[in-house]
């Protein structure tokens, strides 16, 4: 039996996000699990995408199986999730905060329209026919996902998360692509709605950045002070931590260092950096790294601020209804409660607007 989106306390805080943002699970959304433009994206028969990156300072590794589909014609093929898929489930977990629900077993279910999905992609001169849409939905939901931490000790690694994207993609009339869909998220992210795990990123902020590595970079830096209180506009990356944590590659270790180069400037054209430096780091006469210390801009620096304050807000709203700020079961609340939530998470984001 599917429980109403209003009466538990966990989904009315997930569909409180202000206009411009949309919600994001570090781990997950910053694992490198999208074939970059230089892969072959589909094919007869095509190998699992296998990578090692680290995050918090542990070190992780995704593989990702392709989804076997059928085209129009009756033919199998294999296809690997790419910048297609990356930007249909960036706007389908935008659409997410309007109408989710849970299901038996902590199931969270998202609702949408793919004519909604064309038109929000669209809006942001992104152009896919509805038909290639509903693929890249079906890629998300048959293409599977590996997440596991690397022990350093020698031990096993420990699994974090084996799913689709998409684990059920379902129509309410499967030959009608205009009919209401929904999808259920992958557990890592359910899990994430359950203990507010998660952190706002600003959407059209996003979605304005062309690019697979400039958007990664974008979401890594959003998230990057997602466990600061006093943020800091100062930092100081690296081109081979970004390239590593984003599966940036090419033939030449050279143009991975340009294309990161390339997306801190498109970074900068777009005003998230107010300006960087840079440091070659150098082996010889061999170029080997690049250091930059960047300074971020106010209005980002405002944002990743706001975003800190939903977080306080989920938090002291969890301990207000559940008694604890980090719940490990979905709360139940009235549709009253669920009201005065919602309310009061907007009139926090006009304080918030009015402070900078």
């Amino acid at each position: 039996m599917v429980k109403t989106d209003a009466d538990i306390l966990q989904l009315s805080l997930f569909e409180t996000t202000g206009k411009p943002h949309t919600n994001y699970m570090a781990l997950y959304d910053l694992a490198p699990r999208f074939a970059l433009k230089t892969d072959r994206l589909s094919g007869a028969m095509l190998s699992s995408i296998k990578r090692e990156f680290y995050f918090n300072g542990d070190l992780y590794r995704v593989v990702v199986t392709p989804a076997r589909i059928t085209d129009a014609a009756g033919n199998e093929r294999d296809v690997l999730p790419g910048e297609r898929e990356q930007l249909v489930e960036d706007v389908l977990r935008k659409l997410a905060i309007e109408k989710i629900s849970l299901a038996d077993q902590d199931q969270v279910r998202a609702f949408f329209y793919i004519y909604r999905i064309h038109k929000e992609l669209s809006a942001h001169k992104h152009t896919f026919s509805k038909a290639e849409i509903r693929e890249a939905l079906e890629v998300l939901n048959k293409s599977t996902i590996e997440i596991v931490r690397v022990s350093t000790d020698k031990k096993k690694p420990q699994p974090v998360l084996y799913a689709a994207a998409f684990p059920v993609l379902a129509f309410a009339d499967q030959n009608d692509l205009e009919s209401q869909a929904y999808v259920q998220l992958n557990p890592l992210l359910a899990t994430a709605i359950k203990t507010l795990a998660y952190e706002q990123v600003n959407y059209n902020w996003l979605m304005k950045i062309k690019g697979q590595l400039p958007r990664w970079l974008f979401k890594s830096l959003s998230l990057l002070f997602s466990d600061k209180s006093s943020p800091n506009d100062l930092i100081e990356i690296k081109a081979s931590d970004v390239a590593n944590g984003s599966g940036c590659k090419a033939k030449r270790w050279r143009e991975v260092l340009l294309e990161v180069s390339k997306a801190v400037q498109k970074l900068k054209d777009k005003q998230v950096i107010e300006w960087f430096e840079v440091q070659n780091v150098m082996e010889g006469r061999t170029k080997v790294d690049v250091v930059f210390s960047i300074k971020l801009s106010k209005q980002f620096m405002d944002d990743r601020r706001s975003a800190i304050a939903r977080t306080d807000f989920n938090r002291t709203q969890a301990e207000k209804h559940t008694g604890t700020r980090n719940p490990e079961k979905f709360h139940p609340i009235s549709s009253e409660a669920a009201v005065q939530v919602k309310l009061e998470g907007r009139i926090g984001e006009g304080r918030q607007l009015e402070l900078h």
